[in-house]
């Protein structure tokens, strides 16, 4: 960072001016110019003349330098600033040393990857080798054969860190029409489900037999994310496919998709388990609809579950705090997900926008809604919901666009978040009379709200969640059925068809997934404890969590308030009450991961 500040930091004058229009420094490189002066970041002229008025012009030569990071488009050379500042200070600009478009893609990377990338980007084809060091895809200059053009589209197009400013940028280098489809935004899959339909009919016969030989184990990623449809066949087909063809019985799905893992033994950022937890909510609305045929294959898999049960709690106590504060262009943690809709609203990418926030919809939940529903999924990924994973918590940071420690004094329910919502867009320059809020149960069509003049659009469903704690006597398998019953009903069908033909566009995500815990007993702590919930319980000191009769993961997680609600999480898929139940609020990657996708009728 210094090096591209060199003549500012080295310089005389009482005020220094960073001008960084494209937002390239991160939260360390500010901590980092804190060593040179006082730091504040401008957005607009109003906060430049503020701060100059009150802290810069008779600030004495022999003081700390003030610094002035101008991240503002309206300031992008010297020439822009008000004469009288820039006659009276040092002024430099951030640049990335690279050309458009591939700047635009390295901005939208987070912070950490940035460096990465700009150190790549340099020789005859900066893009290509950006897509090697970040993705570990290539893509030759000239494009390249059909399988593969389409094997590094697929590759991209399901890794959820991939930035929507990718995909203008790398259509002229494809000349496959079914990668040229897939890249567009929204994607053109037409042409490939008619391949993979041909595929399935013809089997080696078809034209489209070597194509899927060599690539269709990465093909069935997009089955998992509901970009492509399954189709019904008539032949035996490879366990990989399995995702792509309509089923045969549920418990051959289950004992398929078992059989055929994405990966080999647990991920390790956070790109690897949103692709695991895709393919696992699969797996676990397989085995539900199956019951009880499917009891054998039930116990199976949540034997295999449990190393990557494991292996998702060590990587939420070391990445957890630093994917909270991510700089990515994509939201990885739910609070990320309002800044990243205002931020298509200002970047003219949608006129309208409606999130739609279902109550416990994990990824198996997500999979049934869109296969009875019907539903196009023009945009699919996942986010990291908050630890602990509670609705009064998880929730209200969605609406907030912040993190709970700027909210804990309304951890015992979500009356607020209809008021943080507003407050949020309030401070996007939204006027109040243009967002709408609505809390709903959402059971029949008939509830579906409209919403006419509004620009903004929150909006909770809370059928899936109360259909959660109702399933306890035979948990996933009833909570499956109960999900499957109340889809059949249209509110969720009814609510994008509205809402899409009033032009907005629509976004859902949730708050928590749910699990399938087992009991393991309940230890009566009475006053000890501030909260008793079945995968969490909070105290309110450090010493009353470690005299804890229960036992579990002392873990206080980053983004909370500190020195106030010790969490103590059970381990595994065990619940701290009696009884088998779907549930949530503890940190298996069922609770903490959901989806965030983008729907069309």
């Amino acid at each position: 960072m210094t090096s591209r500040l060199g003549a500012v930091l080295g310089g005389v004058a009482s005020i220094r001016i960073v001008l960084d229009p494209d937002r390239v420094l991160g939260e360390a490189d500010l901590v980092d110019l804190a060593d040179v002066g006082d730091v504040v970041v401008i957005s607009d002229w109003l906060e430049m003349r503020r701060s100059y008025e009150i802290e810069g012009r008779h600030r004495p030569l022999d003081d700390r330098p003030l610094v002035m990071v101008v991240q503002s488009d309206d300031f992008r050379e010297p020439r822009q600033l008000p004469f009288d500042i820039e006659q009276r200070a040092d002024v430099g600009r951030v640049r990335l040393a690279m050309a458009d478009p591939v700047r635009s893609v390295v901005l939208a990377l987070p912070e950490e990857v940035q460096d990465v990338a700009v150190a790549a980007a340099g020789g005859a084809d900066p893009l290509g080798r950006v897509l090697e060091a970040v993705w570990g895809v290539r893509l030759p200059p000239g494009g390249g054969s059909v399988v593969a053009e389409l094997d590094a589209v697929v590759r991209l197009r399901t890794d959820p860190t991939v930035p929507t400013e990718l995909w203008p940028v790398i259509a002229d280098r494809l000349r496959d029409p079914l990668a040229a489809g897939l890249a567009l935004d929204p994607p053109d899959v037409s042409q490939l489900q008619t391949a993979w339909e041909a595929w399935v009919a013809g089997g080696p016969d078809s034209e489209w037999a070597e194509l899927f030989e060599r690539i269709g184990p990465r093909i069935a990623a997009l089955f998992h994310i509901g970009m492509l449809s399954p189709v019904l066949a008539e032949r035996s087909i490879p366990a990989w496919a399995v995702a792509g063809v309509s089923h045969p019985g549920w418990p051959s799905v289950a004992e398929s998709l078992l059989a055929s893992p994405p990966m080999e033994g647990a991920p390790v950022d956070l790109a690897g388990w949103l692709r695991l937890a895709e393919w696992w909510g699969e797996v676990r609305l397989a085995i539900s609809l199956g019951a009880p045929d499917t009891a054998d294959l039930s116990g199976a898999s949540w034997a295999a579950w449990q190393p990557w049960d494991d292996a998702f709690r060590e990587f939420l106590h070391n990445a957890f705090g630093k994917l909270l504060t991510s700089s990515a262009g994509r939201p990885q943690t739910i609070n990320k997900i309002a800044p990243y809709l205002a931020r298509r609203l200002r970047d003219g990418h949608a006129k309208r926008v409606m999130l739609v926030v279902f109550d416990g919809m994990g990824f198996s939940s997500w999979s049934l809604l869109r296969r009875e529903a019907g539903l196009k999924v023009v945009d699919a990924s996942g986010v990291l919901a908050m630890a602990p994973s509670l609705t009064p918590i998880s929730r209200q940071a969605i609406f907030a666009g912040a993190l709970p420690l700027t909210f804990s004094d309304c951890f015992g329910d979500t009356k607020k978040e209809g008021a943080m919502w507003r407050h949020f867009w309030e401070n996007e320059g939204v006027s109040v009379t243009s967002v709408g809020y609505k809390n709903i149960e959402g059971i029949q069509a008939i509830e579906v709200p409209r919403f006419p003049t509004e620009q903004v659009v929150g909006v909770v469903v809370r059928a899936i969640d109360e259909l959660m704690h109702t399933s306890e006597m035979l948990g996933e398998a009833q909570f499956a059925a109960n999900v499957q019953t109340w889809l059949k009903h249209g509110f969720v069908r009814e609510l994008v068809e509205g809402a899409s033909g009033d032009g907005f566009e629509v976004w859902f995500t949730a708050d928590h997934g749910g699990v399938e815990v087992v009991p393991s007993g309940r230890p009566m702590e009475g006053l000890a404890v501030d909260l008793v919930g079945t995968r969490v319980r909070l105290y309110p000191t450090e010493a009353l969590r470690e005299q804890s009769k229960a036992e579990g993961d002392m873990w206080d997680p980053p983004g909370m308030p500190a020195g106030s609600h010790f969490a103590l999480f059970p381990w595994g898929r065990d619940g701290m009450r009696h009884g088998v139940r779907v549930t949530h609020g503890g940190l298996s990657f069922d609770e903490m991961i959901v989806p965030f996708v983008r729907v069309e009728p």
